[in-house]
Parts: C-alpha cells; structure tokens; sequence
C-alpha cells in the first residue's frame, strides 16, 4: 500500500521529516515532540507525493505558458482558448497550443482544425497547435512559413520533415533556467514531488545544480545526462558529472539517456508486424542495431546505467538481448538501468527485464491520448494490448509512472484513471483486461517510483523518519471509483515539509 490505513488529515514535521502522522490533529501533536509543526488537512486526504519518472520540464514549462490544450474536445474549445490566450498576451509574436493528441474521434466535429478555423482565434499573428505527430498553422503561419493552401490545409505531420521544419523555425532555445522553474511550478500544482528530467546537457545540469543552492525547485529533480548522440556522450565523458552525484538537496544526476528506436505516433517505432497499411514500413531507429551494444557499454563504462528510449515490440527484445550481453560480459547487472516507454513488451520479456535488473519507466496518458490513433496506426488487437502493465507487473518488473510531458498531460491524476479504466479521450475502451486497481495505480506514482530510482534516496511513501513529501487532495483515492478519478483535486504540495503549492507568498 502507498497510503497507510485509514486516511491522514495530520502530520507533524520537524526538519523537513515526518515525526508523526495520523487521522487527528490533537493525537499527532500528542506523539510528536514539542517544537514540531503540525500541519492538518481536516477537508483533504493526505497521500505521498506523486513522481513523474520520465519528462522534459523545461520543454513543459514552454508549453505550460501558453495554452494547453490537453483536454479540448472540440475546435470551437480550441479556438475559444486560442483567442482568450491571444487577448491576455498582445505582445506574443506567436500564439502556440499544445495539445496531447488530436483525433477526430476525439473532436466534437469528427474531424481536425484547418487554418481557417484557428483565423477565427487570431488572424493577424501565427497562431500555432503541435502535439505529438502534427502542427497546425492558421494562415499567417502559413503565409510566414511560405506555405500555400494548396500544399496544406494547415495540418503539418511530423513525417513531412520539409514542410514542418517552415512552419516551426528551428534555434537553440534560450531561457532553460526559467523555463524550468516555471515547469516545476506547474508540475507542483498537479501533485508532483519528484521528477527525472530526460536529455540535459552538462551545462544544463550545472544550472540545475545552481537554481537548488538559491532554493528555486519546487519539486525534486533527477537530472538525466543526454547520450543519444556521439557528440552528447563525448560532452559526458568530459564532464565531471557522476551517476548519483548530490547537485543539491533537491537534486541528483541520474542515468545517461539513450535513444534507440523511434515514435510509435510516428509510425517509425521498430515493430516486428507492419503499420496498418503501410506493409513495408516496420518503423526505423535512432541508433542503428549494430551500434547498440557499444553505446551501452561506453556509458557503463562511464559508470553511468542507461535509461534507453525504446517503442517498439521488436525494439525492445533486441534492447533486452543487447543488455543481456552486455550484463553478462561485465559480471553484473549495475544499479539504475531501465526502459523509458515499452509499450508493446513482447511474451516473454518482461520475464528477462525482471531477471536482468531492468525497471520501466511507463507514460500512463499515452493510454487517454493516443488509444484512438493508435487503432488506425497498429490495429486494434495491438491497440488493445497498448501498455499491458498488468502482465509486466506479475513478472516482477518495477515499474514507475510518468508523462513525458509536453508530449502528455502530467497529470497524475489523468494517469490514475486510464490505468484504472483504459479509457480513452474518445470515451472508449481498450483492454480492459490489463486494468490495474486504484492500489496498484497509486503506487505506480509514488512508492514503486521511487524503488525505480532508489539509489536517490527520494520518498515515495509517507512513514515516520521519511521526507515530508506529500500532496493534500480533496478525497481519498482509494475510496473514489476509478471512473472518478480525474475529478479529484490537488489542495496542496510539500517537499521536505516547505508547501511547494500554492506558492508561498513573497516574503
């Protein structure tokens, strides 16, 4: 269980720790010792606080300041929204939503925005939607990208490299420290404690490491090392960084990240069936196969474990394999190695992944956002078999939720819903015979998280001893019906016992 029994409305915090915790707030301040502080929630349930162990925060923090869209269910939504961010913010070049997946079995209308429709939300500025496989563009983004009506109707696919690359100019974003201060202000407010930050460079890592000495995370971090290219990993060995360095006492450096193969909303996911309707398209790679074996033995090497991107079914036997030999050469299996995403594990793979050390760190929104896409792309036996978390679990897999966000909604609370209904935007669905309980959800995003990293020392539980890292909601969890569960509010973060949300006002 991640939440003692019965519900916690008090807790006694001494040093950022918890002393005491209970359902009253006279007997938690009788067991705590004098000097204490003693928080108490009467209208809300304490549970640990959620992690989130696969994401891009200062990308979210981006995202976040414009105009999210992750649970628009029309375009008139989407327009409304555009044009209220338009008005509030006249001095934006250029007006950008971000959404998770737009369908058009998701969509009110049946079908996708078109320029002319985002015109009517901004006609004078770009006015821009992205989320994980397309970007739409209104005419005056089209007209800036130099692109005519006859080569789209304002829906660019990620697949057309050419077109895309007009539509969203490319250049080194500026800005990360407060992009990543924002992300983590945002991600507080959802209930999130801990993150793992996938693909920084060293210096960004540096300015993690700075922005904690001045006390500005509002959630712990783990800092993940980029080593997808040979230019990252050579940034790496450079560096001085090391696997499980303290940047701070909010901060820690985490696994080198490595990319394998691609996108499964891409249709480049490497899959051992072919995409629907695209019978020689069995998706491709990042890092070629035969490259594979040295990319993880340079990066132990380093003494650092992996953390490798992989999609496909066909993927992720062959990352398997390559870690098995890996492994074996050296004698071992090192502590923190694990598959980021995993979606379609192949009969018998989690079995090895269990045998071999290897954790997940899985995206449980994908399941809400991309379902529907993903029938059309895969079919609807693999579509139903989407994230079988059920079958990786019983092998003895530790498995840890996230988001991926901006691809995804954070939102735990999103995530505990589609892994309790597998239900998707499109009010379908899909397996639900790998539904897991609201028990099992739960410590996906909070005590089997943090076994998924327990080289960092951060909570994932509450006990007397451990960290204060909690959220307050507005009901129990556990006592809510799974269909319920995307309605629960978030009262109030912690970390190390100081509120991370709301913001504590200016001093």
């Amino acid at each position: 269980m991640s939440c003692p029994e019965p519900p916690i409305h008090a807790l006694a915090v001494e040093a950022g720790r918890i002393a005491a915790l209970g359902t009253d707030r006279e007997a938690v301040a009788r067991e705590a010792r004098r000097g204490c502080e003693i928080l108490h929630f009467p209208d809300g349930c304490v549970v640990p606080g959620f992690w989130d162990t696969h994401l891009h925060v200062a990308s979210f923090g981006a995202a976040a300041a414009g105009c999210l869209l992750y649970d628009a269910a029309s375009i008139e939504q989407i327009v409304e929204r555009l044009a209220d961010h338009a008005g509030r913010h006249p001095e934006l070049r250029v007006v950008v939503g971000h959404a998770g997946n737009l369908d058009p079995a998701v969509l009110a209308e049946g079908r996708l925005p078109t320029a002319a429709d985002l015109d009517r939300a901004e006609r004078e500025r770009p006015v821009l939607v992205t989320d994980v496989n397309k970007c739409i563009g209104n005419s005056a983004a089209l007209a800036a990208a130099g692109l005519t009506g006859g080569e789209t109707s304002g829906v660019v696919w990620f697949g057309d490299k050419g077109l895309l690359g007009k539509l969203i100019p490319r250049g080194r974003p500026e800005g990360f420290a407060e992009r990543l201060v924002a992300g983590l202000e945002a991600l507080a407010a959802r209930g999130i404690t801990t993150v793992v930050d996938g693909y920084e460079s060293p210096e960004q890592i540096a300015t993690v490491r700075r922005l904690d000495a001045e006390g500005r995370l509002a959630c712990r971090v783990i800092a993940q090392p980029a080593a997808r290219s040979a230019e990252q990993l050579a940034a790496l060995e450079a560096s001085d960084l090391e696997f499980g360095q303290q940047l701070g006492p909010r901060s820690r450096v985490g696994a080198a990240k490595v990319f394998y193969d691609q996108f499964v909303m891409h249709r480049t996911a490497r899959m051992r069936e072919p995409y629907e309707e695209q019978p020689e398209n069995f998706g491709g790679y990042f890092l070629p196969p035969q490259e594979l074996p040295g990319r993880l033995r340079a990066v132990m090497d380093r003494g650092f474990p992996a953390a490798v991107h992989v999609t496909g079914d066909q993927a992720l036997a062959e990352l398997v394999d390559a870690f098995a030999r890996e492994l074996d050469r050296r004698g071992g299996r090192p502590e923190g190695s694990y598959v980021i995403h995993g979606y379609f594990p192949p009969p018998g793979v989690p079995e090895r992944m269990a045998e071999l050390g290897l954790g997940l760190a899985a995206q449980p929104p994908f399941l809400h956002h991309w379902a529907d896409t993903l029938e059309r792309f895969v079919g609807r036996e693999r579509a139903e078999g989407f994230y079988p978390l059920d079958r990786v679990l019983a092998a003895g897999v530790t498995v840890g939720a996230g988001s991926d966000a901006p691809v995804a909604d954070p939102n735990p609370l999103l995530g505990l819903h589609a892994l309790t209904t597998r239900r998707s935007a499109s009010g379908r669905v899909w397996g639900i015979e790998h539904a897991l309980s609201v028990e099992q959800a739960l410590a996906l995003y909070t005590e089997s998280a943090a076994r998924l990293f327990a080289w960092s020392g951060f909570p994932g539980r509450l006990a007397v001893g451990g960290a204060a890292d909690f959220v307050v909601l507005d009901r129990d969890p556990r006592a809510t019906p799974p269909e319920e569960l995307r309605s629960l509010r978030v009262l109030a973060t912690y970390v190390g016992g100081r509120r991370s949300y709301p913001a504590p006002a200016p001093s």
